[in-house]
């Protein structure tokens, strides 16, 4: 359990960065929410520093349960928001930065689903040592591991919509020359 409690602090910590390292798709985001232009600071930084605190909180022996229950929270909370994203066809939180700038909505729902029920095992785990190196090498390479996944897996699904839609909008057979050398000629 405890390379999972890494994880998931690991997960909360490249949140709070991406945040941080793009605030504008962040705050955007939150202003599509109905935020006020003078709160979109004030949620940014709230959900940053909520953020990291889970995370220290997972990391230090006694308060990993609060960490853990303060996580499974979180994670319902983002779980819900994706679930009204996903509902709505809105845009990306932008959650982790740039790279859900083309993220489907039901992958963040399915990314918010996983971090949700790795937090809610966290609660129910027993208390934790302090983590040796090899579990924190091995549980900040998993979370890492897990965003990349979901970020390339939302990049697959984009790219299998837009064949379907070239062979259904513009009668593309793939693997033949004479369709596109036709649409050439006709342009």
């Amino acid at each position: 359990m405890t390379v999972l409690r890494v994880a998931v602090a690991t997960i909360f910590v490249l949140a709070a960065v991406g945040k941080l390292s793009a605030p504008v798709r962040f705050t955007d985001f939150l202003a599509k929410s109905g935020l006020s232009a003078r709160a979109l600071t004030a949620g940014l930084a709230g959900v940053v520093t909520v953020e990291l605190g889970i995370a220290v909180c997972l990391l230090l022996p006694g308060l990993e349960r609060p960490g853990a229950i303060a996580a499974t929270i979180a994670g319902g909370l983002f779980l819900l928001v994706q679930l009204r994203s996903w509902s709505t066809s809105r845009s990306s939180c932008a959650c982790f930065g740039k790279i859900d700038d083309h993220q489907l909505p039901l992958v963040g729902t399915i990314r918010a689903a996983a971090v949700a029920a790795s937090s809610l095992i966290l609660v129910f785990s027993p208390a934790m040592q302090i983590p040796s190196a090899m579990e924190a090498i091995v549980g900040v390479l998993l979370a890492v591991t897990g965003i990349q996944m979901f970020a390339m897996s939302s990049g697959v699904l984009r790219l299998a919509d837009y064949r379907r839609r070239l062979r259904t909008e513009l009668n593309w057979v793939p693997g033949t020359r004479r369709e596109s050398s036709e649409r050439t000629q006709e342009a």
